[in-house]
């Protein structure tokens, strides 16, 4: 496989009638630092055609209104660096009951315009995976950090509170949350034979919490 990819791919969407279109640029070295470290990275954008009966007066907005039939837009970024190792290991330790071990820390900020509010979001996540055995993999993900700005229309926000739905409010308001996960799964697949049927188990344990 050659060690650095270039891809540009678009897709069009209809959700629920309202029509739209995407398009994201990925871009992945597999030997970033000379070590077989991946590096990816995804630039994306779309818009999209929304029906609504509430109007935001936002310039963004305003503009793309006026120029085409759409009236939502997405754009954003992440970018994730895999390392074939733990961070942290000490160079001198070997950990042979671990098979492949790999650490992954991604990034990402993605800011959305609709009609009822303007959303930014902004995450970290790091992660390792591992083998104990061929058939099993286990993911261990103890940062996960998601960041949440949101600018509600005010008409929007009218129409939220006369729902008294306090649940609902909340769900609308800006939002840190710290999340974390454990994930362990099994197979039963016999590489000699790939024709044969095969089953795969996985418990997974993860908690997020709300700090804003």
């Amino acid at each position: 496989a050659p060690k650095q990819a270039l891809t540009l791919e678009g897709v069009g969407t209809n959700r629920s009638g309202n029509l739209g279109v995407s398009t994201s640029l990925n871009y992945k070295n597999r030997n970033v630092f000379r070590g077989a470290e991946q590096f990816d990275l995804k630039l994306y954008g779309g818009v999209e055609a929304q029906r609504s009966n509430s109007n935001i007066n936002n310039r963004d907005v305003d503009f793309i209104t006026r120029n085409t039939p759409f009236n939502t837009y997405e754009i954003g970024a992440q970018a994730t660096i895999t390392i074939p190792d733990f961070l942290f290991r000490p160079k001198n330790k070997d950990l042979p009951w671990f098979k492949e071990p790999k650490t992954s820390i991604s990034t990402s900020a993605d800011r959305q315009v609709r009609p009822q509010y303007d959303r930014t979001l902004f995450n970290l996540a790091y992660q390792m995976t591992m083998r104990i055995r061929d058939q099993d993999q286990l993911t261990i993900a103890p940062i996960d950090l998601s960041v949440i700005e949101l600018e509600k229309d005010p008409d929007f926000e009218k129409q939220l509170l006369l729902t008294q739905n306090s649940l609902l409010i909340n769900s609308y308001n800006n939002h840190i949350i710290p999340a974390g996960r454990v994930s362990c799964s099994q197979s039963t697949q016999n590489f000699k034979n790939p024709l044969q049927n095969y089953h795969v188990y996985k418990i997974n344990f993860e908690t997020a919490g709300n700090l804003a």
